[in-house]
């Protein structure tokens, strides 16, 4: 599980907020979640947390 935190979509060339499908580029084998700065908006990759269960799901919403 990678967990990323601090991320300003401001900053960012595109002016936007990191979307499932920009993470889910990334990665295929393992779960990745992105925490905005602000802590309340969250981005987690799709098919590697359909595999890896609720559990990791609820681990990352606790955050």
């Amino acid at each position: 599980m990678d967990l990323g935190w601090g991320y300003d979509e401001g900053k960012f060339a595109e002016k936007r907020s990191i979307t499932r499908w920009d993470l889910d580029e990334g990665t295929e084998d393992f779960p990745v979640a992105i925490i905005r700065t602000c802590g309340h908006i969250r981005c987690l990759t799709y098919s590697p947390c359909l595999k890896a269960g609720d559990s990791w799901i609820q681990t990352i919403l606790a955050y």
